[in-house]
């Protein structure tokens, strides 16, 4: 179902189809989204790990702390692109029993520790400054020229390889880098692309070679925002036959509206027990499908 189809359900539902509307299309499509997003979230029914932009994230050397993707739930486990089949999710507790200085020992990473309140994630063990990790003063001639005097980037850099920029005034200001590829590498400087912007000597920058990247399956929030521009076409991203469940998440916000035509405490209860029954009966049938066995053997030991 569209987005349309979805809010006028509701509508129906809160016999509001005649002109003056109680609650305004724009209103309805904000309340799908809190359904939708709740939905989602409860359930982990969106399970990824194949869009770039959530599920990959370049290790650079010497970097513990990287930003994880806002819209992850969930990080259920991850593996290296240079071969190592996984990376497991834990926490403080057992990382401090377990893993010896993890908050400062280098290595080859083994461990995820996903902090979902302030969206950004510890690898551990993290790769090591050893790997390609320069700092001090640096100068970036435009468009494309990043040199340091006295340094030999051939020994660590190769054309192709990739790095991030930070400590300048231009380059690399972001949370999330730019990561740029190394194009040709001279005496003492190198060349990437994209382009970088032309600035005077950096004295505290640091360069920082892309030793792996970290590949992640997760469970996630839609990955777009249904917009009442494009509610004619946008559907919700979770299965089409769970869209029905929504329209009781969308009343029981609705008959929350400061409002003395729509407030109604009985109503939105109603409809917030009906939408807490449909996230159970969905949650666990997702937890069926995808951890139940799907082949079914004799126990050999009652033959």
């Amino acid at each position: 179902m569209v987005s349309k189809d979805i809010i006028w359900s509701a509508r129906l539902k809160l016999d509001d189809t005649v002109k003056n509307n109680l609650w305004d299309d724009p209103e309805l499509l904000s309340y799908l989204n809190t359904s939708h997003n709740e939905w989602c979230r409860e359930t982990g029914c969106l399970r990824d790990d194949a869009t770039p932009a959530i599920c990959q994230i370049p290790l650079i050397a010497n970097k513990l702390t990287y930003p994880m993707d806002r819209r992850i739930t969930e990080i259920h486990n991850g593996w290296l692109t240079s071969g190592w089949p996984r990376i497991d999710v834990k926490d403080e507790i057992w990382l401090d029993r377990n893993a010896y200085s993890w908050r400062t020992q280098g290595g080859d990473p083994r461990f995820i520790l996903p902090d979902y309140s302030t969206g950004y994630l510890k690898v551990v063990r993290f790769p090591k400054s050893t790997l390609g990790y320069w700092t001090g003063a640096f100068t970036f001639t435009a468009p494309a020229t990043i040199a340091q005097t006295g340094t030999n980037f051939s020994t660590l850099l190769a054309v192709g390889s990739q790095v991030v920029v930070s400590g300048t005034f231009y380059n690399g200001t972001t949370v999330a880098p730019i990561t740029y590829t190394v194009v040709t590498i001279g005496t003492s400087s190198f060349t990437v692309t994209p382009a970088i912007t032309d600035e005077t000597v950096v004295t505290g920058g640091i360069i920082q070679k892309v030793t792996d990247t970290l590949n992640l399956s997760v469970s996630r929030l839609p990955l777009v925002q249904l917009t009442i521009d494009l509610w004619e076409t946008q559907s919700p991203e979770i299965r089409v036959d769970y869209h029905d469940y929504l329209v009781d998440g969308i009343l029981r916000e609705a008959y929350q509206k400061q409002d003395s035509q729509c407030l109604d405490k009985g109503k939105a209860e109603e409809h917030k027990g009906l939408f807490e029954k449909s996230k159970a009966k969905a949650y666990n049938e997702i937890q069926r499908l995808r951890y139940g066995p799907t082949v079914l053997t004799p126990n050999r030991g009652r033959l």
